[in-house]
């Protein structure tokens, strides 16, 4: 599992757990950080079949 998509995971439990005041971290934060997991692991996967 990449480190970046493991980071978005815990991110989004940890949000869960406190949702009154990290709410808008799922709007900000989480897609951000999901959203660069997927495209590094796009990249890195194109790359190694060249």
């Amino acid at each position: 599992m990449p480190v970046n998509l493991a980071h978005g995971v815990l991110m989004a439990g940890q949000a869960l757990m406190d949702l009154d005041r990290c709410w808008s971290k799922f709007l900000t934060d989480i897609p951000f950080v999901m959203i660069l997991a997927l495209g590094i692991f796009a990249l890195r996967r194109r790359l190694s079949h060249e």
